[in-house]
């Protein structure tokens, strides 16, 4: 009985600790072209503890309040320095533009949510579609990002880090 309860102990520690200080380093990234309102939009999910010690050290409120407008707009400003879209078209390569519309704190994790300043229209989606992201990678070089693209109603996955930051997306008609 004894052993029972030290080896519960020690495996209550551990798991305590383990949620406190995880070991690895991912975030979400989900791009999507929303027929319904002819926008890009963006969703974005990091550990809230890395998110906060990266978002001090840029300048902001540890723990920033969406209802606070000058917190939302350094929290868009920190997003936007470390993560883009770009749209490969035969002439040019328009960045597109995002704006934070909201976040929400889901158990040890943060959804930011982001939506394109314009309008694009659906015949003039291109072939190739960027996605960068370079969040958190100033505080964790093991960090990675899983991108999901969702075109068409098809989704595409890729996985990028912090050593290659942007992943090509070929998109099909």
């Amino acid at each position: 009985m004894r052993k029972f309860i030290i080896l519960s102990s020690i495996t209550a520690m551990f798991m305590l600790t383990s949620f406190r200080f995880h070991p690895f380093y991912v975030g979400i990234t989900e791009v999507r072209y929303n027929t319904s309102n002819s926008k890009v939009q963006a969703s974005i999910k990091l550990f809230t503890d890395d998110f906060q010690r990266a978002f001090s050290k840029f300048g902001g409120n540890m723990e920033p309040k969406i209802s606070n407008e000058d917190d939302k707009k350094k929290v868009e400003e920190f997003l936007m320095s470390k993560f883009g879209v770009t749209f490969l078209c035969s002439n040019s390569r328009p960045q597109i533009k995002f704006t934070l519309f909201s976040w929400e704190e889901e158990e040890e994790a943060t959804w930011f949510y982001l939506t394109s300043d314009t309008k694009i229209d659906a015949r003039d989606l291109p072939q190739n579609i960027i996605i960068y992201n370079r969040l958190l990678c100033d505080q964790h070089e093991e960090q990675l990002h899983v991108l999901h693209l969702y075109v068409n109603n098809k989704r595409e996955s890729q996985q990028i880090n912090c050593e290659k930051q942007a992943y090509k997306f070929e998109v099909a008609p």
